[in-house]
């Protein structure tokens, strides 16, 4: 068997590192592409992460407005009920048996001859001591108006 020639070598083999990332110096255009597209992406990603930002202050924006409706539609209900009372006192006001009745509890006025018991749980003597609170917040203010 004859031997092998000496000048021939063996092939070094190149690992797939170095195959794919070939060493060899960049060029100034090929380092300003790099750079301009580094800085493409830094600045979508930027504009991406404001946006994002954005919008979740706006959707805690839009939860804190849609509280406030909330709040104000539980306020208005309220003070329809209010008006609602206010209108219904109105209307028993115009009642003159009504206004009898008033008179007679909150002043202990009687009919002649009639002897008056005031019980608790009467019914017009409830509202009287309503209206009665109604009157003397509004009393205090008017005070306030005349004297000062």
């Amino acid at each position: 068997m004859p031997k092998s020639s000496s000048n021939v070598v063996p092939m070094k083999k190149k690992s797939w590192r170095q195959r794919l990332f070939k060493r060899h110096p960049k060029t100034k255009k090929e380092k300003l592409h790099d750079a301009l597209i580094l800085f493409i992406m830094g600045t979508l990603f930027l504009y991406g992460a404001f946006a994002v930002i954005k919008s979740v202050q706006i959707n805690q924006e839009q939860k804190r407005l849609a509280e406030q409706v909330e709040v104000k539609k539980d306020v208005v209900a309220g003070e329809e009920k209010a008006i609602a009372n206010l209108e219904n006192q109105v209307s028993l006001l115009k009642d003159d048996d009504y206004i009898a009745k008033l008179a007679r509890s909150r002043y202990y006025l009687s009919k002649d001859g009639e002897m008056i018991f005031s019980l608790p749980e009467d019914n017009d003597s409830k509202q009287a001591k309503q209206l009665n609170k109604t009157l003397q917040e509004k009393e205090p203010s008017n005070q306030a108006e005349q004297g000062g």
